[in-house]
């Protein structure tokens, strides 16, 4: 139950996030239902349970998506790139690996945030 609710709060976050940076209406109610329908009919196929994810959100409003198209095509280019450059990577250091992950991975932090919460003096404190 916890898990739901912490998902539709995250996807909630995520949704208004992009209304807000685009100027479109979003309405909880019918995100919610669109994520219950998503994981009931994911159910029947043992997936893992849907919610909005930032970094795949991320990556579609950088590469400008306009559709759910984008989510077919890039599902496309992972599954070559697993089966073609697979076997490539599999050969690869774990140092090499975990840089390539890195410097993935960099596009998404978001460092003018980090620089305002230091600017602020935020304490974060551990209860």
């Amino acid at each position: 139950m916890i898990v739901s609710i912490v998902g539709f709060i995250e996807h909630i976050i995520v949704a208004k996030l992009y209304a807000s940076k685009h100027n479109y209406h979003i309405s909880p109610n019918r995100e919610l239902v669109a994520l219950g329908f998503a994981n009931l009919f994911g159910s029947f196929f043992h997936t893992f349970p849907t919610f909005g994810s930032l970094p795949r959100s991320a990556v579609a409003d950088n590469f400008g998506a306009r559709s759910q198209i984008f989510g077919l095509i890039a599902g496309i280019i992972i599954a070559i790139t697993i089966f073609v450059l697979g076997p490539v990577f599999a050969l690869l250091p774990r140092v090499i690996m975990s840089a390539i992950i890195i410097v993935a991975s960099i596009g998404l932090y978001e460092f003018h945030d980090a620089a305002f919460l230091l600017r602020v003096r935020v304490r974060i404190q551990v209860v």
